[in-house]
């Protein structure tokens, strides 16, 4: 009974297609009810009240819609089956993301009781994912069954439907070895680990969740979640059961070192502070028990209003870890200065270059332009410019790797040099070089702000790109949870940059034009405020694009997914805990 009632629920869409076919809807309704009642009379002995309650809310839509298609004796009505299932998995998973644990967390622990803790917030990322993937299917299956044909919801519902769930649970597994590299007896084991080889011992691993950033293998924990205010930053970390500093403290027993305890909170106040800080002292602080590899613990970090001192907490679930307050030197007014640069990144617009820094020349800002490669026409123009113009100084790629690899480039470059803030301009001519002081005035009124242009529009610009625009919009403000952002898009914008190159640190950007919109989001999300600034954007008939409408809209599309899902993964993170820093 249960093979010909996973056989019905399975081919569901394929047996009402053939089904309609040939009989009545009253005909095909009674014969699915008699396999469901056959079921259930099998197997109700079994069950007890916990169980009754899980499946209540599916069973009352299922039989709802039969009954309605009984009635009015109406095949449509039988179409919408596959979008109430999917509705209510939707609640099921989206109810475990609210309550906890996530519900593949559940299932993997049936199968795993041994589970790492560390776990628990990929699983909860995974479950995420799959809510997202019930919201899609949703909309989609019911759409069909409202406005397509009959043979449409079929293909999709009996043969797409199920092709998008194998690509997703080959993707994750894909990238479940890639990320963890722990094989077991598994059938594909010894293949992924060619592939994948497992860390040697002892050697370097991955610190935070991220690739970006494989520099700092072992060197500290791993981030799982990270949110900011403008003083205040809570992150959630795993030790690894490599970090460097196990080594040699209490062999057989690893335990994490006080003084690593008090490096992770210098690194997290840091980057709170506005600028260079020396640390005076360390007052209050008390170690309240160990902690080891694998524990997942709390970070509090919240930086006084005179930016003198930085109280912190670390905390688990079970109890606080450590505790205590770091004294500052007094800083000078100076650092809350703004010290702006220029940033130009350049792929073949040898044409239109000398202009924008032509509109430029009345600043007398220092201006770094990224030749990401270009071609050995516009090279030569950059270095006639360069010598031209003493403010202005140009960093070569050696090869193209696209504007958010240039953009990167030129921020770790600006900040490495001591500047501040960088102002953001294209190559093409599109931005005013004349509206750099207005972006430069907002930065000088909010120094820790991201100052965002907000394009006005002329009659010159494709429609395509102002639907795109707004749709990009609407899903940042999603994402955020708020309507601070008018554009994630327009690339005329001034950061600061300590807070940028932090967070370049920490997540693995986009190479090309999914850049834009994705720092942005980040951004926000650490609690940068963010202000507009109405600036004028102009096409040009005969103008050189370097946006491919068919790569880059996959790549913004896959970034928004990507972000999705850690957006989800970041409420695991932002639960309470005990008591801020006293």
């Amino acid at each position: 009974m249960r093979v010909l009632v996973a056989v019905v629920g399975l081919g569901y869409p394929l047996l009402v297609y053939a089904g309609l076919l040939v009989f009545e809807p009253r005909v095909l309704v009674l014969g699915v009810g008699i396999v469901l009642l056959a079921r259930a009379a099998s197997s109700w002995r079994t069950w007890n009240r916990r169980d009754l309650g899980r499946v209540m809310v599916p069973v009352v839509l299922v039989a709802a819609v039969l009954v309605g298609a009984a009635i009015v004796n109406d095949g449509r009505v039988l179409l919408f089956v596959p979008a109430l299932v999917n509705g209510a998995l939707l609640i099921g998973f989206a109810r475990t993301l609210h309550r906890g644990p996530s519900m593949i967390e559940t299932y993997a622990r049936l199968r795993h009781p041994e589970l790492p803790a560390s776990r628990g917030p990929y699983l909860r990322a995974l479950t995420g994912m799959w809510c997202g993937f019930f919201i899609v299917n949703m909309t989609v299956s019911a759409l069909l069954a409202l406005y397509g044909t009959l043979e449409a919801w079929t293909v999709y519902n009996g043969i797409l439907a199920y092709v998008l769930i194998g690509i997703l649970l080959a993707g994750e597994r894909v990238y479940r070895y890639w990320r963890f590299r722990n094989y077991q007896d598994g059938l594909l084991d010894p293949v992924f680990r060619r592939v994948f080889p497992p860390p040697a011992a002892g050697g370097p691993a991955l610190t935070r969740s991220v690739p970006g950033a494989r520099a700092h293998a072992a060197a500290g924990p791993e981030v799982l979640g990270d949110s900011r205010g403008e003083r205040r930053c809570e992150r959630v970390l795993r030790i690894p059961e490599d970090l460097d500093c196990l080594s040699g403290h209490f062999p057989g027993f690893p335990v994490v070192p006080g003084v690593a305890q008090i490096g992770w909170v210098l690194e997290a106040a840091r980057e709170l502070l506005p600028g260079p800080t020396m640390l005076k002292g360390i007052e209050a602080l008390k170690f309240k028990r160990l902690l080891r590899p694998a524990d997942v613990v709390h970070l509090r970090v919240e930086v006084s209003p005179d930016h003198t001192a930085a109280a912190f907490r670390l905390w688990d679930t079970a109890s606080v870890v450590s505790s205590g307050r770091l004294r500052f030197e007094a800083g000078s007014r100076a650092q809350h200065r703004v010290n702006p640069c220029l940033l130009i990144p350049i792929f073949n617009h040898k044409e239109t270059i000398g202009g924008v820094l032509d509109g430029l020349a009345p600043l007398r800002l220092p201006c770094l332009v990224v030749n990401d490669g270009s071609d050995g026409e516009t090279t030569e123009v950059l270095s006639r410019l360069a010598a031209r113009w003493a403010w202005v100084e140009v960093e070569h790629l050696g090869v193209n790797r696209g504007r958010g690899a240039a953009l990167r480039h030129g921020y770790r470059t600006a900040h490495r040099r001591g500047f501040s803030h960088v102002v953001q301009l294209d190559a093409d001519g599109q931005h005013d070089p004349a509206e750099v002081g207005t972006l430069l005035d907002a930065a000088e009124r909010a120094p820790e702000a991201l100052v965002l242009g907000d394009p006005r529009f002329d009659e010159t610009a494709p429609r395509s790109r102002l639907y795109g625009r707004r749709l990009s919009q609407m899903i940042v403000w999603a994402y955020t949870g708020s309507l601070a952002v008018h554009d994630p898009l327009c690339g005329f914008r001034c950061f600061p940059l300590a807070p940028t190159v932090a967070l370049l640190d920490r997540h693995r950007f986009g190479d090309r034009m999914d850049f834009d919109p994705e720092i942005v989001v980040r951004l926000a999300w650490t609690g940068l405020p963010i202000v507009n600034v109405a600036v004028r954007v102009r096409y040009f008939p005969q103008g050189r694009s370097h946006f491919r409408l068919v790569r880059d809209n996959v790549l913004i599309a896959a970034t928004y997914g990507r972000l999705l899902l850690a957006l989800l993964g970041r409420t695991r993170g932002s639960r309470p805990g005990p008591a801020g820093p006293a």
